[in-house]
């Protein structure tokens, strides 16, 4: 039947978030507050939220609230595969361990 090739063939965008809810561990019902945002479906945002997570150190609590407080700035800035070029250059180029800049990001998202 029509339907059934055609319901196949229509995203969901609920799946499309499920790896960003795993990273951060999101409820059901933040999950459902973040499809209003659908930019943050988007499998780009991944390498540099685990980034900021496992390389930097930054607290999943802390990387959470910054998505909930500003999801248009988080998907177009941490969408860009540059953002992890840019902090080690930060942490070089000032000459800042990787906690500086953990702290930076944390308090100045």
């Amino acid at each position: 039947p029509p339907s059934s090739s055609s319901s196949s063939s229509t995203p969901n965008p609920t799946s499309d978030l499920r790896p960003l809810a795993s990273l951060l561990s999101l409820t059901p019902l933040e999950a459902r507050q973040l499809l209003r945002h659908p930019q943050l479906s988007q499998h780009a945002l991944l390498p540099s939220m685990t980034y900021l997570l496992d390389t930097l150190g930054v607290p999943q609590p802390t990387l959470k609230a910054m998505v909930f407080r500003h999801p248009k700035l988080v998907a177009s800035i941490f969408s860009q595969p540059e953002i992890e070029s840019t902090l080690a250059y930060l942490s070089s180029s000032l000459d800042l361990p990787a906690s500086d800049v953990r702290a930076l990001v944390s308090r100045h998202p």
